[in-house]
């Protein structure tokens, strides 16, 4: 098959939907088909937003025999507020039902703005036999996509990822509602196929229409022999870390749980429990203001690193307590899997889909999404009952262990290729 992938970032860039859409799109290749990514030129995920992020420069390249093309990003009005404004305008039209799905993808197509892309879109000779797309809230690579599909007559499928929140229903509180919104809705319920992370995601598009022989669940995956390998030791004397610590890997923002370990872990401070927590990742600009009004009394024992090398994670799992990442802002969580690959217990935010993944007191605790008292709880139980924490780790890891790209990869490649017989047989 000639498959074309769509996706708002791709390697070098990193993060969850990178991974995913990198070890596919390899697996296809080793698998013996051709892949072409189509994505913006973004390195850093806030340059898909905002002017003055880092980005790539080489517009077409390959990668271990994938053909990557990248979009140059523009900005409306060159300024950091056009894409949030514009984002803001599409969710106030959502919520108001008078206003038309047209005018909701209209600005869907600035989301972000990549003209170039859908100039390609238009005016290329290239042919293949699938499109899939990989990743709300970016609208313009999705409806770039579906109309691709629909000017070729050819299956589009969707990755949509959607962060379903904490709301009391999937997608009813504020974060996720940028995910879930009338046009989105309609547009992933309206692909060919549908490639769900957990079974609430495809429950979710079930109840908008789409059908059921159209949905596969295939969350993510690990290649355990890239994941494993990290060592403790080298880890602490590295960065001079000698006693318990609890491991945050993630986006530093409020909806990925980092402000809530902080807070928790300052918690479990003042009452006496001796423990470090360690935040690998970026931050954001929430975060940065959170821990630049923070004293050095209160930063002491939490060790933010930034950014660091895949050794250096793999080094951080293995040296690491156990791993916390209360977020409701994830469709699953692939750095779950890879904790549990070295026998860790988790801690996850109840939230929707994720809820599928961590289950509580079977693979790891799950607490009320920022509540850092009861998470402070949850930490507590895990230094003091090593036993569970254990025991926990080891059931993930029995999990973890069968969940592999290579497998998830063929289940795919199986459906995609259903996809595109049938879709010739219409």
């Amino acid at each position: 098959m000639r498959i074309l992938h769509l996706t708002p970032r791709y390697h070098p860039a990193t993060g969850g939907g990178q991974t995913h859409i990198l070890q596919l799109s390899e697996h296809f290749v080793r698998a013996g088909h051709a892949v072409t990514v189509l994505t913006s030129d973004a390195l850093d995920s806030a340059a898909l937003w905002m002017p003055g992020k880092a980005t790539i420069p080489e517009l077409e390249t390959v990668h271990n025999g994938v053909r990557i093309l990248r979009f140059p990003l523009r900005y409306l009005f060159n300024s950091r507020l056009g894409f949030p404004i514009t984002h803001r305008l599409q969710w106030m039209g959502s919520q108001a039902k008078i206003v038309p799905e047209r005018v909701l993808k209209g600005f869907g197509r600035l989301l972000p703005h990549l003209p170039t892309l859908f100039e390609w879109i238009k005016t290329t000779d290239e042919t293949f036999d699938l499109v899939a797309c990989m990743g709300l809230p970016f609208d313009a690579l999705m409806l770039a996509g579906q109309a691709f599909a629909k000017q070729h007559n050819i299956p589009f499928v969707a990755y949509p990822l959607t962060h379903f929140g904490a709301g009391n229903a999937p997608g009813s509180d504020h974060d996720s509602q940028f995910y879930t919104m009338r046009h989105q809705n309609s547009y992933i319920a309206a692909s060919d196929g549908l490639v769900a992370q957990t079974e609430t995601e495809a429950a979710f598009y079930r109840g908008h229409g789409m059908a059921d022989e159209r949905i596969i669940v295939a969350g993510p995956g690990i290649t355990p022999e890239q994941v494993a390998g990290g060592d403790a030791a080298r880890f602490r004397q590295k960065y001079g870390i000698e006693g318990d610590f609890i491991l945050h890997i993630g986006l530093l923002a409020q909806v990925k749980g980092a402000v809530d370990n902080v807070r928790a872990v300052q918690k479990l401070r003042k009452q006496g429990v001796a423990v470090e927590l360690v935040l690998v990742g970026g931050d954001t600009d929430g975060f940065y203001h959170f821990w630049g009004g923070m004293d050095s009394a209160e930063k002491a024992h939490i060790h933010k690193l930034g950014y660091l090398s895949e050794q250096d994670k793999k080094d951080a799992l293995a040296a690491c307590n156990f791993f916390s990442m209360p977020s409701k802002m994830d469709s699953f969580g692939i750095v779950y899997l890879e904790a549990w690959l070295y026998e860790k217990a988790v801690i996850a935010a109840q939230t929707w889909g994720v809820m599928d993944v961590v289950l509580d007191r079977h693979n790891g605790l799950t607490v009320p999404y920022g509540d850092s008292d009861a998470l402070a709880l949850a930490m507590r139980e895990l230094l003091e009952n090593r036993e569970l924490s254990a025991e926990l780790g080891r059931t993930g890891h029995q999990f973890a262990q069968y969940q592999t790209w290579a497998h998830i990869g063929d289940k795919i490649l199986v459906f995609y290729e259903k996809l595109t017989i049938s879709h010739q047989q219409v």
